[in-house]
């Protein structure tokens, strides 16, 4: 096997579709799979040397072969690697990311930073860059309770009533306020959340008999948690996803199947054309991708106010995955960029 490149900057390391297998057999597959092809750390620049940066972010992707071609793959959510949690193995990722980069401060910074932290934005650009198809169907409701609002988002959003539905809050990110629920008791969350107690004290009186579990002891990620979250947001609307799931896989811990997800952080660099010495579109460098498996082998019965744990570690707390990469590609420019 030897390395092959499609790139000759000096500074790229890696890059997709890098090695080149050829196999006399089927029969080899599997044992190729097997083998550790995990890159070695790229080394870490002088300060003067480091590349610049102008933004630094993460995508959170799904993906099911069984599905037809075109949703195959969803974006669960993007965001400021600045602000995101890299656990075990993704944990190298900061510090792949500031060995090699610096910030570049400017207006375009706070442009990607509004845009991938906000759900509505996020999914609004996708959809004018023509890749629809990669983001789950979403409605975008006021945060205001009505009579009907639950079959509303069932048939706009064409459920089942043995579908799983995701609410989230526009602005928050880290699993702040996003809560799966069952079409069964949409309802009921529905009014839970959106329907604030105009004594607040008079319900916080009520809560203390039920003991510190509600009050000030409340376990980090569960349902009494989230809807605080809910009733703090100065955000007028809210946003609702239909629940996607990944192929399952089998995990080497306890060999049950698990739902997969996919976390890829990549770094926007500013962009120069050879024939012009003005910055032109942001170059992608893609710095690592690592598969996060659940905690929880069935964790469909912890939706709604059953929920104990935060969205992300039920979906995305990583157990057993492949070794991150490093490559870089160009080829998802225009869907992070616009």
């Amino acid at each position: 096997m030897e390395p092959i490149t499609t790139f000759d900057e000096a500074d790229v390391e890696f890059d997709d579709n890098g090695w080149v297998i050829f196999l006399e057999s089927v029969d080899a597959l599997e044992e190729v799979l097997k083998l550790d092809l995990g890159t070695e750390d790229p080394k870490s620049l002088a300060p003067d040397k480091k590349l610049g940066a102008i933004f630094w972010g993460i995508v959170d992707l799904k993906y099911d072969p069984r599905l037809p071609i075109l949703e195959r793959v969803k974006v669960l959510e993007t965001g400021d690697g600045r602000n995101s949690k890299f656990s075990n193995h993704g944990s190298t990722i900061p510090i792949r990311f500031r060995a090699r980069h610096k910030f570049q401060e400017g207006a375009s910074l706070g442009r990607f930073t509004l845009v991938s932290n906000n759900k509505r934005l996020t999914h609004d650009e996708m959809f004018m860059a023509g890749y629809n198809h990669l983001m789950p169907k979403q409605l975008v409701l006021p945060r205001e309770y009505k009579r009907g609002l639950a079959q509303e988002i069932i048939d706009g959003l064409w459920c089942s009533e043995n579908d799983v539905l995701v609410l989230k809050l526009l602005n928050r990110s880290r699993a702040a306020g996003i809560i799966p629920v069952t079409v069964a008791e949409l309802d009921e969350v529905l009014q839970e959340l959106l329907q604030i107690p105009e004594d607040m004290e008079e319900w916080f009186l009520r809560k203390v008999p039920k003991g510190n579990a509600e009050t000030i002891d409340i376990q980090w990620g569960s349902f009494e948690e989230q809807y605080r979250h809910w009733w703090s947001n100065e955000c007028p609307f809210f946003a609702v996803e239909p629940c996607c799931s990944s192929f399952p896989v089998e995990s080497e811990v306890d060999n049950k199947l698990y739902d997969p997800t996919m976390r890829v952080s990549f770094v926007l660099r500013r962009g120069t054309s050879p024939q012009s010495p003005i910055s032109c579109d942001p170059q992608i460098n893609r710095i690592a991708n690592f598969v996060q498996l659940p905690s929880f082998h069935n964790w469909c019965c912890m939706v709604g106010k059953n929920l104990s744990q935060p969205l992300t570690s039920i979906l995305h707390y990583t157990r057993t995955f492949h070794r991150p990469y490093n490559v870089k590609s160009e080829n998802a420019k225009k869907t992070l960029v616009g």
